[in-house]
């Protein structure tokens, strides 16, 4: 029996058909009397039914472009109206293809569509989370003179990934405040990664060697008898 759910008396099965069908029932008692019955299902094609889905990732970082699909079952003349709330740009749009939408904050966002068709009216919705950036602090920009040590980033924080570039010059390129020994000027990126979210959040620092050291001249060698004293003399001239 295509569609029939079978079960033990009391007999009370489950029809599932996708066309018009007839099912037979035939009955025998413990006396052996059969007795028989039927009955028709009439499965109308023409019903009318529409549903809204809407399609996307649900986790996203601060900053990103959030990309939805229409993914509804509509009938003839279908319109869509979405409302994507207050914190979105844009806030709403209407047709069949939306827009990408950036949101101007993190949390939690409900997205609803409204569909209208020749069926009637079906309203879907959606749920976007919007993470937080990390804090990226690579520290402010700085000079050192030559042969000098800096150190560099900030004060780590639990559940964080950092990464330095180029690591060149640096004592750990993987921590949150490495020691800068360097002998030019350079710049360094920092990568900082929400292990949690997955988010990340860049900054840089740019430290300026100072060359320029100065050179101490002392008057020449000289010759005095024990006892006696001499004046010592030094000029300091800067190296340009």
């Amino acid at each position: 029996m295509t569609g029939v759910q079978t079960c033990a008396l009391p007999i009370y099965p489950k029809v599932g058909t996708k066309s018009t069908t007839t099912y037979y029932l035939t009955f025998t008692d413990s006396l052996g009397v059969i007795s028989t019955d039927s009955i028709t299902i009439y499965v109308d094609t023409n019903c009318c039914k529409s549903w809204a889905l809407i399609g996307s990732d649900p986790w996203y970082c601060y900053g990103d472009t959030v990309y939805l699909a229409n993914n509804s079952f509509a009938g003839s003349g279908a319109t869509y109206q979405w409302d994507f709330g207050t914190n979105a740009t844009p806030g709403s749009f209407t047709g069949a293809t939306p827009p990408p939408v950036i949101f101007d904050t993190s949390g939690v966002f409900q997205i609803r569509l409204v569909l209208n068709d020749s069926c009637g009216t079906d309203t879907a919705y959606h749920d976007i989370n919007i993470y937080p950036l990390p804090n990226a602090d690579a520290g402010n920009d700085t000079s050192i003179c030559d042969q000098d040590t800096v150190s560099i980033g900030s004060i780590p924080v639990s559940y964080h990934s950092y990464s330095w570039f180029p690591a060149s010059g640096l004592s750990d390129s993987s921590i949150a405040n490495p020691n800068a020994y360097i002998d030019s000027t350079i710049t360094y990126v920092l990568i900082v990664t929400d292990d949690i979210s997955g988010c990340t959040a860049t900054d840089s620092i740019t430290i300026t060697v100072d060359t320029s050291l100065p050179v101490i001249n002392i008057a020449g060698d000289t010759i005095i008898c024990k006892g006696d004293s001499a004046i010592l003399t030094a000029d300091r001239k800067s190296v340009v």
